[in-house]
């Protein structure tokens, strides 16, 4: 257990629950993680859990991952970490997630689906100690759409798309941060830590975009640092898959995804933070490992090495999510086949098959041959047949079926 110094909060986002690979189910892979979850919040006596968008890959999910959902809520809600904070993504639909919102409340769980416009009260959550008094306020503060960017901007950044979202987005801060820095007055308290919580494309962010995000308004890497009033005691995001600092400040960061969304994902730590607020302090940030449930495993190269490392595979039994890229020099236009044999009964999942012998041009061209504009039409129908090694007796009959709709074509252009 991580040595604990105040007010602990832990910190993951982008949980993508119902994402499948190419309709591969990850039902138990998502029930691990959660089970996990809840071991870690115990382990490490946290107070309170935020959860900064992307619940869920898709707006309407399936009723069994609603139930996974909830189930976990329950089951949190009996736990020494009863305070949860959770925001809608972009890939989460507000509506759904706000549906329980007021019930949810009564048990210390805190959900903000969408923006109400002309109130952000209900994104300001206060948290609290056993003794019932107020550790922290968080300004939580969902995916914000066009919307509500629009609610707090003046009209001449109306048509500047770039521009509407770095100001709308700086003035939905600074409005939620004024109204916790009002409560925190109130309380005469100086020393409660403000906490935000946001689901944005930050600029400079390592690595890029990751697969599955999906931009709904302008662009979202115009957003920096400075839009965050100084005030807050720590920036809690979710939308980058991969976790890091942003602007190289501790307390602004991205937890990232706890669970590979992609091959590309591969080789990739997944983390979850955990914050400790210890009294008068700067907040001190520890990275959780998150276990791996699920291997991923890539394989490239020629046909011998691919049938190598399928064969290794299967003599260790893996279950592994696997993706094959075939980039041999040899074309081959039939690999699924020629892999026949080495996927016949075996307990790993092939998910994606490459082959980028279909990215050649599919036909060998003679070297003296430029452009095939330098070719006819049949010419070049003919070498595709021949590349794509199809029987002689096959040739004639599809060469003679390509002719009539040549035919066809020149007869409609002459009427």
């Amino acid at each position: 257990m991580l040595k604990k110094q105040g007010f602990r909060i832990l910190h993951t986002s982008d949980w993508h629950l119902g994402n499948t690979l190419k309709d591969k189910d990850r039902t138990e892979e998502f029930e691990s993680f959660l089970t996990w979850v809840l071991d870690a919040l115990k382990e490490e006596q946290v107070d309170a859990l935020l959860v900064s968008g992307d619940i869920f890959d898709v707006a309407n999910p399936s009723h069994r991952i609603q139930e996974i959902y909830y189930r976990f809520l329950a089951n949190l809600a009996k736990s020494n970490c009863s305070q949860v904070v959770i925001i809608a993504g972009n890939h989460d639909s507000g509506l759904l997630l706000d549906a329980p919102k007021n019930l949810l409340s009564t048990i210390s769980i805190y959900v903000v689906g969408n923006v109400v416009k002309g109130d952000l009260s209900g994104e300001m959550i206060e948290l609290k100690n056993k003794d019932g008094g107020i550790e922290m306020i968080v300004c939580a503060v969902p995916y914000l759409k066009e919307a509500a960017l629009r609610d707090v901007c003046p009209k001449e950044v109306d048509r500047d798309i770039a521009k509407l979202v770095v100001e709308g987005t700086r003035a939905h801060y600074h409005a939620v941060y004024d109204l916790a820095l009002q409560k925190k007055e109130e309380l005469g308290n100086p020393e409660i830590p403000i906490v935000a919580m946001g689901h944005l494309f930050a600029a400079n962010v390592s690595g890029g975009k990751d697969e599955g995000i999906r931009d709904v308004v302008g662009n979202l890497g115009l957003i920096d640092v400075d839009v965050f009033p100084d005030g807050f005691d720590y920036v809690a995001l979710g939308h980058i898959h991969r976790a890091q600092k942003i602007g190289g400040l501790n307390h602004i960061r991205y937890c990232g995804a706890p669970l590979l969304m992609g091959f590309d994902e591969i080789g990739q730590k997944r983390i979850v933070h955990i914050v400790d607020f210890p009294k008068g302090e700067s907040c001190i940030v520890e990275k959780l490992e998150v276990p791996s449930f699920q291997e991923f495993v890539r394989i490239s190269g020629d046909l011998f090495t691919i049938q190598k490392e399928l064969s290794l595979l299967r003599e260790k039994k893996s279950n592994a999510f696997v993706e094959i890229i075939y980039n041999g020099e040899e074309f081959i236009s039939n690999l699924s086949y020629r892999l026949k044999e080495d996927l016949e009964e075996v307990t790993f999942i092939v998910v994606r098959l490459v082959n980028k012998s279909d990215s050649m041009l599919g036909v060998y061209l003679d070297e003296d041959v430029k452009d095939l504009s330098e070719m006819r039409e049949e010419e070049v129908f003919l070498k595709l047949l021949q590349s794509k090694e199809i029987p002689e007796e096959q040739c004639q009959e599809l060469l003679e079926a390509f002719r009539e709709i040549i035919t066809a074509e020149d007869d409609e252009e002459a009427v």
